[in-house]
């Protein structure tokens, strides 16, 4: 049986689109006119940013000194990272934080800077 390249491709859309379902953020772009589909565009990134600071502040509200906090929100970027357009140095400058002041200079500095994939 020989399967065509647009068999292929709807087949592995439907995989990932099988693996993203249920997920709290979701970072797809759809194919619309220009002005729309910035605007999606825009909503993703401030739905991710609004995420990670509100993550970030439960975290310091339930656990006690800045250290744990910082290792948990390292851990997430270090997948979260991935989304952007970044280059190594924000990740490192990310993965060096040593107080909350710092990462969130660093992370509004990534917000500011870079984009997501698409």
């Amino acid at each position: 049986m020989i399967i065509d390249g647009k068999q292929i491709k709807e087949k592995y859309l439907n995989k990932i689109k099988e693996e993203i379902t249920g997920k709290k953020i979701t970072l797809a772009v759809i194919q619309v006119g220009n002005d729309e589909a910035s605007s999606v565009y825009v909503k993703q990134k401030e739905k991710i940013k609004e995420f990670v600071t509100e993550l970030c502040e439960r975290y310091q509200s339930e656990l006690h000194g800045e250290r744990p906090v910082l290792f948990k929100m390292k851990e997430l970027w270090h997948y979260l990272i991935q989304s952007f357009d970044a280059d190594e140095k924000i990740a490192k400058k990310i993965k060096k934080a040593q107080k909350i002041s710092e990462y969130e200079i660093t992370i509004n500095e990534l917000f500011s800077k870079y984009d997501l994939k698409i």
